[in-house]
This record gives structure tokens, sequence and C-alpha cells, in this order.
């Protein structure tokens, strides 16, 4: 079977089509000659076991303008291109309706390009359209290979945009649009996902990430089934969206999240934590997620622990506990300098829903709830009874605001403590008040206080404060912390 090989610079506006042949690469290049360029060159029709367009085994070539259009591979790996033990350079690229098939119980990979054992893919200004294989159909990379992405786009191949297992990706500046069975997959990789967005990947990930470590910073996920999932790994995620997915904007499923400065909206869930989870999200905001039939802002189902801190949570809806809904606790819940503010749940629970404490503590420190509403019980919080050998208190308030919440502020099945703190219509405990506490604007979701306002001064230093408030001003200002997640300057 007779192959072309294209060696050095200057091939120039070059159809490679062996489909008259009977199938074959379209293009090769191989290991013994010295890195070298091809470009404008268009590899169609290509068939073959491994690599229809083009197989690379060893070497560094550079592949510029070059387009790989309708290859096949019968054996399961690069439809388009084929890696192998090699470091491949692509700019200004096109992937385009090719496919990789197998027979065999293996599955296939790479429809567009495969990434085989110890290869290097660094991509820039390419696109994957229209590919198709089982793992990976823009893209599939295994065995330690290692692939860079820059300012690619991933587009309706199915099968997947790119799909790595057990090696490394970092891809920024990068569109996944429309991928079926979802946008990005890593499965025990390292992976850099910046700058990037992933939409409209209907009912499945725009991203999806199990056993290995994640990064995400400054993306977006849009119009997915879920925008990320995580699973079994340990993965932070940085100023990134998360709107209008189907499903969670974020969920993980066992492993450890650091989340920060993110906002989740308009999504069925906002975050959904559960299995041996453990997370921590700061500087966020939950704003209109959930609806009628359930969701809400974040549900956690978990028992390594979790930690909010310096978070909003307004106007999501669910069935129990429409901001936060806390299902089933294991390990320290705490939730520090948060906003509840008109939020709604069908049935408890309008801003926070605690349900089955079965271990470690829930405590809520220095917050506010304003404007919730709950279909039966505990506008502003519900506690759920307790379970036989739970811990007592089920629940632990402290220096936070309770104010014009419906149906009542604190609905509890259970033992609660509220230690000073402002409860409209009062609640047992040290320090308490029932004042109106004069938010600046709360019909427009202002909830700082106003400088006459009784929640001045009024709560205590548990000497384990957060050192600032919800806006990163000093805490404590006063002659004592203010209730709530606003503290008053000493100024006013």
């Amino acid at each position: 079977m007779s192959e072309i090989d294209l060696i050095g610079a200057g091939a120039g506006d070059t159809i490679v089509d062996p489909e008259a042949r009977g199938g074959a690469h379209a293009c090769s290049r191989d290991g013994g000659a010295e890195p070298g360029q091809a470009g404008r060159i268009t590899c169609r029709h290509g068939v073959e076991s491994v690599g229809g367009g083009m197989r690379v085994d060893g070497g560094a070539p550079s592949l510029v303008d070059m387009v790989f259009e309708d290859n096949a591979a019968t054996a399961g790996r690069g439809g388009g291109l084929f890696v192998l033990n090699g470091e491949v350079t692509l700019r200004a690229c096109s992937f385009a309706g090719n496919s990789a098939t197998s027979e065999s119980p293996a599955r296939s990979w790479g429809g567009g390009l495969y990434a085989g054992p110890d290869s290097v893919v660094l991509a820039g200004e390419t696109v994957f359209a229209g590919n198709s294989s089982e793992m990976g159909g823009g893209l599939g990379g295994e065995a330690a290979a290692r692939v860079t992405l820059d300012n690619c786009v991933f587009a309706e191949n199915e099968g997947g945009g790119v799909f790595t297992f057990d090696g490394a990706a970092s891809v920024s500046d990068s569109l996944f649009v429309g991928n079926l069975d979802f946008g990005m997959r890593t499965n025990f990789t390292f992976a850099r996902v910046e700058r990037c967005e992933l939409r409209d990947h209907v009912g499945v990930p725009g991203l999806l990430a199990r056993q290995g470590d994640l990064r995400v910073i400054d993306s977006r996920f849009a119009g997915n089934g879920t925008g990320l999932v995580a699973r079994e790994i340990s993965a932070e995620v940085t100023s990134s969206v998360f709107t209008h997915n189907t499903d969670a904007g974020l969920a993980l499923n066992g492993g450890d999240l650091i989340a920060s400065d993110s906002a989740f909206s308009h999504n069925q869930r906002g975050v959904s934590i559960g299995f041996e989870s453990r997370a921590a999200i700061r500087g966020s905001m939950f704003e209109k997620n959930g609806g009628p039939a359930g969701g809400g802002g974040l549900a956690y189902s978990a028992f390594y622990g979790l930690d909010l801190e310096d978070c909003v949570f307004r106007k999501n809806r669910g069935e129990d506990g429409a901001g936060v809904s806390l299902a089933t606790v294991g390990g320290v819940v705490t939730l520090v300098n948060l906003v509840f503010d008109r939020n709604r749940a069908e049935r408890d629970g309008g801003g926070l829903h605690v349900g089955s404490v079965r271990e470690g503590s829930v405590t809520v420190l220095q917050s506010t709830f304003s404007g919730n509403r709950a279909g039966r019980s505990g506008g502003a919080i519900r506690v759920a009874p307790p379970v036989s050998g739970g811990p007592s208190p089920l629940l632990s308030v402290i220096n936070s605001i309770l104010w014009s919440d419906s149906e009542g502020e604190i609905a509890a099945s259970g033992p609660v403590s509220v230690t000073y703190s402002d409860v409209q219509g009062g609640f047992p405990g040290a320090g308490n008040i029932d004042a109106d506490p004069l938010f600046v604007r709360p019909a427009a979701g202002d909830l700082h206080l106003r400088p006459d306002s009784p929640a001045r001064d009024a709560g205590i230093d548990t000497g384990s404060l957060p050192p600032t408030d919800l806006d990163g001003q000093p805490r404590i200002q006063g002659s004592a912390p203010d209730m709530g997640a606003y503290e008053l300057p000493a100024c006013y």
C-alpha cells in the first residue's frame, strides 16, 4: 500500500486524496527526518487502521494551515491524525468529519486527533468540528499524553470535544460548543482550563473530570446539562461563571473542592455536593437558581465538611432550602458572612434547610436572612428532627439577623442554639434582640445596616470571628461586632 511522505517546508496549496487508491494514510511523517513544517495541505478521504489522514511516529513536526477532512481510522485511533511518541505542533489547522471506529471491545479514541503514549500535542488556533469516536470525538489522548490547547474550537463532535486519560491537559482561550456526550472530559489527568467557554452541550456535562487534579480559572459554563462534574478529584474553581445549565452549575461527587469569586445563576441547582466530599466556597454569588420543581442555590449531602464564606444567595427557588439545603450532614459545616435574600422554598426553609445531622456541627455566623419565603415553615431556617445519636444542638446561630422572612423565622424540630442575634418575633438565647435592624434598602436587596441600627455593636466577640465582613471591611469596628453580614464603619 502506497503512502505520500511530506518532509520539510513549502508544500504549498496541495490536496492529498488517496480515495481512488483504495485507502491509505493521506499523509505521513516519521521520526527519521529533521523537524520541519508542512503547510497549506489538505489531507482528505484517507482510510487506515490508525491515522487515516496522517500518522506521526516520533519526531517533532510543525503542521501549519493544514486541513484533515473526512478521513477514517478503522482500528480505533486517530481518524484525522495519529501521534505516537512524538511532539506535534499544530497552528491554524482544521479537523472536520474525521472518524475513528473499532469492531473490537476496545473503545475508539480521537476521531479528529489521537495523542498516544508519551506524545505531546501543542495546538493553537485550530478547529475540531463534526468528528466522531467513542472517546474524544475531537481529540483523544491517553497513557501519559500531554496536550496543550490554545485558542481552539471544538464544535459538534460526537463522543465529546476532548477526552484525556492518564496524562496532562492545559486548555486556554478555547471554545467548546454543542459536542455530544460532553464538552471536555479528563480521567486521571492533571488538567488546567483557563479563559474557556463550554456551552450548549444539551443534557450532558460541559466538563467532566474524574480522579485527578483540576484547575478552572476565569471560564464560563452555559447551557449544558451540568456545567462541571467533578468526581473523586481535587478541584479548584476561580472567577468562573455557571449559568443556564439545565441540571447543576457545578456538581461534586467525592473529593475536594475550593471555589472562589464565581457566579452561579439560572441553573436548576447552583452547586450540588454529595458522596464523600469536602468543599469550601468563598466570595461567590448564587442567584435565581432552581424552580418550582426543586433545585435551589446549593445542596449538600456529604460527610467531610462544608465551608461557605462571603457568599450571597438571592432569589433562588427549591423544594426545601431554596438558598442552601443540607440534606445529610457529616463533618463540620460553617456558614459565615452570608446573605440569604428573597429565596423561596415550596415546602420548608426559605433560606436554609438543615436535614439529617448525623455527626459534626452546623454553625451560622455573622449572616443575614431577609425576605425569604417557605410554603410550610421556616421562612429563614428550617431544622428537621434529630437522628438517634446525633449531635446537640443541631444548629448554632451567632451574631446573625433573621428579619422579614415568612412563614416565621426559625422552625426547629430539634435543639437549636441562637445567641446574640436579631430574630423577628424573638427567640430564646443570650444577647438576642427583636427589633427592626433598619436595613438600607431591603426591597432592592441592600441589607447593609443604617447607622442607627439596633444590630450595631450588638454581637459578641467569640474570639474566632472572620477578620472582615462580606464587603471586605474590617470587623470589629465598634465596641463589639455588628450583627449580620455587614459591619458599619466606625466613622458612621
